[in-house]
């Protein structure tokens, strides 16, 4: 078992993948953009472990509602105390002290403390192509006793927590002519339930006061159709060109096989046509 780690308590990025989103971003820009790099199933394995039973409380997940990228959330932790998060690219079941089972092999790991609220976030770029395979995470929370604490040691591991990263679909001939979109389309099932469809929307523009929204979904003759809207300055205001990446996230009860993601470009204060785009297809079948 080999595992690597930072010093830093602030350190908020995985070392493996540091290298992997170098490559892959050197490839991605050599190529023709892809819309759809990737499609990603969520889910759980194992169970909770470690002094005290951490119960149902301690997790690990995926959190697309953080600012900025998506981040492998651990919490809730004891704030301030030691955060550990494992990656590995196979599952194990490796029994260790404090009645606690580790179910990662993994190739890296990134420690740092919990925050105010007992949360560990690491943030993890879904649609880098480098990940397509299994991913399988795992948290931990670790303290001493001290002033204010427990009086025993805590060494706690969450459940396990895997991700499937498939291969985006072929496109076909797409309409869309403006600043690049990437689509992620996320299946949820680590909650245990009925599984939950996240698409994750982003586009790169060239400069500051641009804006992305949902314009609206439905679903007509088996296909799902997501609208956006997507604003571009008017050109009479000055604006920095700086370029920044715009996102919205859709959720989806129950997507058809298809997903069709339309885009209308609009410039802000001018008259605009109602012209929808298409600017992305996902089979949610993979």
């Amino acid at each position: 078992m080999k595992v690597s780690q930072f010093s830093s308590p602030r350190t908020g990025l995985f070392a493996g993948l540091v290298v992997l989103a170098g490559v892959a971003s050197t490839v991605a820009a050599q190529q023709q953009h892809n819309p759809v790099p990737t499609r990603i199933k969520v889910e759980n394995y194992g169970t909770a472990s470690g002094t005290p039973d951490p119960g149902q409380g301690f997790q690990t997940r995926v959190d697309t509602n953080a600012i900025g990228e998506s981040v492998v959330r651990v919490s809730v932790g004891w704030p301030g105390e030691l955060a550990g998060l494992f990656l590995g690219r196979q599952a194990q079941a490796l029994a260790l002290p404090f009645n606690a089972t580790l179910l990662v092999d993994p190739f890296t790991s990134v420690f740092g403390s919990f925050d105010r609220d007992g949360s560990f976030a690491v943030p993890l770029d879904l649609a880098n192509p480098s990940l397509i395979g299994d991913l399988y995470f795992q948290g931990l929370n670790y303290l001493v006793p001290g002033p204010g604490k427990p009086a025993v040691v805590v060494f706690q591991l969450t459940q396990g927590l895997k991700l499937t990263v498939a291969p985006g679909n072929e496109q076909p001939q797409l309409a869309y002519g403006g600043p690049p979109l990437t689509a992620t389309l996320i299946a949820d099932q680590a909650a245990g339930g009925p599984v939950s469809f996240q698409l994750l929307n982003r586009i790169v523009v060239p400069g500051t006061d641009w804006d992305l929204r949902l314009q609206g979904v439905d679903e007509r003759n088996g296909v799902t159709r997501v609208y956006l809207t997507l604003e571009a300055p008017n050109p009479n205001v000055g604006v920095l060109p700086v370029v920044e990446t715009k996102r919205v996230r859709v959720d989806l009860t129950s997507p058809a096989e298809r997903i069709e993601i339309h885009i209308q470009q609009v410039t802000r204060g001018l008259p605009s046509p109602p012209v929808f785009a298409l600017a992305a297809v996902i089979e949610t079948r993979f």
